[in-house]
């Protein structure tokens, strides 16, 4: 049964380089066969968003239509504030060998802001791998949906912002044991973090990591806590603060 799903599964390589001003990977995608522009591989991203300028250029050209118009949507960008944001869907989107069709997009105010790739994208995929030494991305759609266990963190600490929160570290704890992802160590921060880096906390929980391949443990430890904690839960890509991946480590900050 296992290698009649292994056979299911496809693969599709996507190079990409490093932006040196922020650390995120950059991807070539061309959209509806016709605009080609450079994205940002952004895993704490929830969506594909792109400018009003290249929508603009969309809607001159033909390649969007006010069917592919699908309504507005309130949405937080990088600096923790809310936009109204545009929703569009694109024909197609192709990423390296990978074509993605009727997906949806959103449009933020400026026509400057970021082209980025999100959750929406790599939800279409089983697995997600990088590897930093040859520049590439491969995704692989069939196989690892079929298996409920992932592969280990070698370890998840936990980090309290005030004494009434550490209250809540054992019942988390707790929660992860008993989950689909290997932990080896599953450890508590015993001091209270500096005001400057609680202050960068914008959720109640915020599971944060720090390497593109622990994608899919990370994004699966936040489903666990949004199932056992009654505040939100979001995902945090740190690789962008950091010059090298730090593997299989996962933080969770409940403020």
């Amino acid at each position: 049964m296992l290698s009649n799903i292994l056979t299911m599964a496809q693969q599709h390589q996507i190079p990409f380089r490093i932006d040196p001003g922020n650390n995120l990977m950059v991807v070539k995608v061309v959209i509806n066969n016709s605009f080609s522009r450079n994205f940002y591989w952004d895993t704490g991203a929830s969506s594909i968003t792109i400018s009003e300028s290249l929508f603009s250029a969309m809607v001159k050209s033909g390649d969007i239509n006010k069917n592919d118009i699908l309504g507005k949507t309130k949405c937080s960008i990088a600096d923790g504030s809310i936009v109204d944001a545009l929703v569009i869907q694109f024909k197609t989107l192709a990423v390296g060998t990978f074509v993605l069709n009727n997906i949806e997009a959103l449009v933020l105010p400026g026509s400057n802001s970021s082209f980025l790739l999100g959750q929406s994208v790599f939800q279409k995929f089983g697995k997600i791998a990088v590897d930093y030494n040859t520049k590439m991305i491969v995704l692989e759609t069939g196989s690892s949906t079929n298996n409920p266990q992932l592969a280990g963190l070698t370890e998840v600490r936990i980090i309290a912002c005030s004494k009434q929160k550490q209250g809540e570290i054992k019942s988390i704890q707790k929660e992860l044991s008993s989950g689909s992802v290997q932990i080896t160590t599953i450890s508590e921060e015993p001091n209270i973090p500096p005001q400057k880096a609680i202050d960068r906390i914008q959720g109640e929980y915020v599971v944060r990591y720090f390497d593109s391949n622990n994608f899919d443990q990370a994004k699966k430890i936040s489903e666990i806590l949004e199932k056992s904690v009654k505040g939100e839960v979001e995902l945090e890509n740190m690789l962008q603060f950091y010059d090298n991946p730090i593997s299989n480590y996962v933080e969770i900050w409940i403020k």
